[in-house]
């Protein structure tokens, strides 16, 4: 090979090399998330009147998903404007009266009686479920955090059917160790993509 052609193959070969490295790094694509409701469920026009239960829970972050789930909701009324909805206030004031208190994991019985008390045909009851501050502590010295699950189902308050069940299950991505103080933030990136999907979800139910 002559030396001007071998000397241009070098420097091509460097330049290369240098715009490798600077070059922005590899995003990773996001986890799969999988949802466990068939896509041709169809929630019955029957249902016209709904109460809204979840569990009291203290961290804040579960706390905004209920709050959005509740929001998306109440959205539903697009699909269908003469579904009513129960406010938060109706079913605080009944859950006063029966001195219930909503545990973390409310019963299908338990939501059925409320259903009762507050005269509604079913029940739309959510959890969602995520690393706890166990699991984080766990991860932050040997890695990898369980996934965020949020799991919604519409019951029938007459005779306690099951119309709609869906368990949506997010990977949370676990973070270098070097940046391993965006635990939260990958914990909480999770919870939105599992409610968004769980809305989805509902939203097609309903169509």
């Amino acid at each position: 090979m002559p030396i001007p052609r071998l000397v241009y193959c070098i420097a091509s070969f460097v330049l290369v090399l240098i715009g490798c490295q600077h070059a922005a790094p590899m995003v990773p694509a996001p986890l799969d998330i999988v949802s466990t409701v068939p896509s041709t469920v169809h929630i019955p026009l029957s249902i016209e009147r709904v109460a809204i239960l979840y569990p009291e829970v203290s961290d804040r972050m579960v706390i905004s998903a209920y709050l959005r789930l509740e929001g998306g909701t109440f959205q539903l009324k697009e699909l269908r404007p003469t579904l009513k909805l129960v406010e938060r206030f109706d079913l605080r004031q009944v859950l006063d009266e029966q001195r219930f208190q909503l545990s973390h994991a409310v019963s299908d019985d338990t939501a059925v009686r409320l259903g009762h008390l507050l005269g509604v045909d079913s029940v739309a009851l959510y959890r969602v479920e995520g690393p706890s501050a166990k699991d984080r502590a766990l991860a932050s010295v040997v890695g990898g955090l369980p996934p965020v699950v949020v799991v919604s189902k519409i019951i029938k308050v007459e005779d306690g059917e099951v119309v709609f069940l869906n368990a949506v299950t997010v990977p949370v991505e676990t973070p270098p160790a070097e940046v391993a103080f965006s635990m939260d933030s990958q914990i909480q990136t999770a919870l939105d993509r599992g409610v968004a999907q769980t809305l989805a979800d509902l939203r097609h139910a309903f169509r």
